[in-house]
């Protein structure tokens, strides 16, 4: 690279005397002889520097950062949203120096005790250096997010902030959640359902896993590529979603495409492991195009497939998880890519039906099945629907019968406690031969009964007899009252 820089410069005769603007018209020629690679870039800024004693800015000017000539294309766009468009490359270079990470960025800003102002003008050059303001936005965020964790001024945090990047970034998202709400996702056999089932029961956590084995694995916990590392699985809650981030980590429902959940956290771990080892790279580390690269190879994504991108892993996994699991209420399946948690709010059929359609449209369905899909949820909704009326007029009658009962139950303790055994026998012995006396004329008699009024022997008898007969006469009522009370469930 300095054999090039050194002909250049020979060639043109510059010096180091020559201004930013005069050196700025010689870039595109030298970007043709360098190319993209930022190696050589940085060789040949280093030897302008070094070897000719050029400043940083005059360097940057004539081989400027890749991310400066894309800033130069968004110009158009920096000026509908209202934000000062003009190229400033010395402002750019040294406001993010190329190689510069967000969190180098963070950390120097925390290091030296930047200004609102310089804050300001390095958030500014972030945005204007993105290729769109969802990208602008994302990076705003991250350096937010740094500065937090190394506990920076409130001031300072705000002073990142760029309301028109934000408005932009989320106009934009909006309209392509709409327009992915009216597709279909469409993925090869090798991403389809069975393959993936049948990849996650046949994998071995003793051996070394693979990106196949890492891009499975967050198809059956649905999940993002930034959530590998820290997601948790305990006692049927999961843990560590990047939604919750600075919030309070409240556990969500276990809800995978591998219904065990020790197998489901076996193989997590399995993963996260080999994260940290360095066996497999950090898919949720920024910029990284580990996982991208292999779900592009046409092996796995034939033609006339798109490739899959790493975003599309979890959608796969929220259309996955709707089919293992069979929510009772189908307009409820797509609420899994969400937050892992029904959350729907559909109360009529018609949106249960919409609903379905759209999940049978994308598990790949034709139309007639769609037709007919769409007829049985209609049914089972309905079905539904008189099943819980059922149940609450169950619970109901049920609460009345528990307190009917209960008060029969104090009713016949009340009557054993208040009735005197004895009292009863001598009423009955009253009452029962005066009956037997009245019915004696017309000779209707009781054929189990002696009584007799020919004989006074025959009439003791008749008294003895009767005693022993009045517990039998109690039957019956000791019978009922056992009946009456309620059975104690043990």
């Amino acid at each position: 690279m300095s054999a090039i820089t050194t002909k250049f410069i020979t060639d043109h005769q510059f010096t180091n005397e020559m201004s930013i603007e005069e050196l700025s018209q010689y870039a595109p020629e030298m970007r043709d002889l360098l190319g993209d690679n930022r190696e050589k870039r940085r060789q040949a800024r280093n030897r302008l520097q070094k070897g000719y004693k050029f400043s940083k800015g005059q360097a940057f000017a004539l081989i400027p950062d890749q991310r400066i000539e894309r800033y130069i294309s968004q110009v158009p766009f920096l000026e509908e949203l209202g934000l000062e468009a003009e190229v400033n490359i010395s402002l750019v270079s040294e406001n993010a120096p190329e190689g510069e990470t967000i969190r180098e960025m963070a950390q120097r800003i925390v290091r030296d005790n930047l200004s609102e102002r310089n804050v300001k003008a390095i958030s500014i050059t972030l945005a204007e250096t993105a290729s769109d303001p969802i990208v602008a936005s994302s990076r705003l965020s991250r350096l937010r997010r740094e500065l937090r964790t190394l506990n920076a001024p409130e001031k300072i945090i705000s002073a990142t902030k760029i309301p028109e990047i934000t408005r932009a970034s989320n106009k934009i998202q909006q309209e392509r959640t709409e327009q992915r709400k009216n597709e279909g996702l469409h993925y090869p056999d090798h991403f389809s359902l069975e393959s993936v089932k049948e990849r996650l029961d046949l994998y071995v956590v003793s051996n070394t896993p693979d990106k196949q084995a890492l891009a499975d694995v967050m198809i059956m916990l649905c999940i993002r590529p930034a959530e590998i590392k820290n997601l948790r699985i305990a006692n049927g809650g999961v843990t560590g979603y990047a939604k919750n981030r600075g919030q309070q980590d409240v556990p969500r429902v276990f809800r995978s495409l591998e219904k065990n959940e020790e197998r489901a956290r076996e193989l997590l771990t399995w993963i996260q492991e080999a994260v940290s080892s360095g066996q497999l790279r950090d898919p949720g580390k920024p910029g990284s195009t580990y996982l991208s690269s292999f779900l592009k190879k046409d092996e796995y994504i034939p033609k006339p497939y798109e490739p899959l991108l790493p975003s599309s892993l979890r959608k796969l996994g929220a259309v996955f998880a709707s089919v293992v699991h069979g929510p009772k209420n189908p307009s409820k399946a797509n609420t899994y890519a969400t937050d892992q948690k029904y959350s729907s709010d559909i109360s009529n059929e018609q949106e249960v039906i919409r609903r379905t359609e759209k999940l049978a449209q994308s598990l790949g369905l034709d139309e007639q099945n769609t037709r007919a899909y769409k007829a049985l949820s209609g049914q089972i909704w309905a079905l539904e629907k008189k099943l819980e009326d059922y149940h609450i007029k169950y619970v109901k009658l049920k609460r009345k019968v528990n307190l009917l009962e209960d008060e029969l139950e104090d009713g016949l303790d009340d009557l054993g406690e208040c009735v005197d055994r004895g009292a009863v026998v001598d009423l009955i012995h009253e009452i029962v031969p005066s009956l037997i006396s009245k019915k004696g004329p017309k000779g209707d008699v009781h054929k189990n009964s002696y009584y007799s009024s020919e004989s006074s022997e025959d009439s003791d008898s008749v008294e003895v007899r009767e005693k022993k007969a009045i517990p039998h006469a109690l039957a019956p009522l000791a019978k009922q009252r056992r009946r009456a009370r309620p059975r104690k469930v043990k």
